[in-house]
């Protein structure tokens, strides 16, 4: 049997009915909305003050463990201090002709010492170069996920604006149905339901949004860690 609803005969009982339904339907997208931002929402802030205290750390810690090492090794202070020994007291020991040649023997053994310990420090410099330019490439890489997620983001606002007009029409829904006569129970099922599901999907676009945001951040917080 077809019902006439909207005709201008309803009675006061009927308008708070339908009222109450468009305020019921806005309250369950707000509750939902509310219960994604609340598993989604994640305050960055300690995740980064954790990690930049444990990078000053690690790096608190290899300066000290650089500082306790050694500026020659045991070998190479054995054979200066062997040089050095040997030149001094070579013209007490051996004939000028041999102190002749040996004396520049044992200052041109402490130049290769200087030469080696020379090419170990360019080395190390080679080493700290590379190591910086992956660093950079990492913080390339991860400023280029940044930017992934920061796109994703963007439709937070438009997602938030669609459930508010969503939310708006619903609240209208009651006073449109009084205005224009409805004659099928599917149609005025469908204009009372079409706004809360739009501001449904908005809000489940924004949790999705924000879940694929929050995985974008979390690789680029990674990818310093697996370099």
């Amino acid at each position: 049997m077809l019902l006439s609803y909207g005709a201008p005969t309803h009675t006061r009982k009927t308008t708070l009915k339908t009222l109450t339904t468009g305020e019921t339907a806005v309250t369950t997208a707000s509750n939902i909305a509310n219960l994604i931002n609340k598993y989604t929402d994640v305050d960055p802030k300690p995740a980064i003050k954790r990690n930049v205290n444990l990078l000053s750390k690690d790096m608190a810690a290899l300066d000290d463990e650089i500082a306790l090492e050694p500026q020659l090794s045991t070998l190479e202070l054995t054979i200066l201090s062997a040089t050095v020994l040997t030149a001094g007291i070579s013209p007490l020991i051996f004939p000028l002709k041999v102190v002749e040649v040996l004396a520049p023997a044992c200052a041109a053994l402490s130049a290769s010492i200087g030469v080696s310990a020379e090419y170990i420090g360019r080395v190390a410099v080679a080493d700290g170069k590379e190591i910086a330019a992956v660093t950079m490439q990492a913080a390339a890489e991860a400023e280029s996920l940044l930017s992934q997620s920061e796109r994703v983001k963007a439709v937070l606002p438009l997602c938030v604006g669609i459930g508010a007009t969503a939310a708006s029409f619903a609240i209208l829904a009651p006073i449109f149905v009084e205005d224009v006569i409805i004659n099928s129970l599917q149609s005025l099922t469908l204009v009372y339901l079409f706004s809360p599901l739009i501001a449904i999907l908005s809000a489940s676009i924004a949790g999705l949004a924000t879940a694929d945001s929050r995985g974008l951040a979390l690789r680029a917080v990674n990818l310093g860690n697996r370099r």
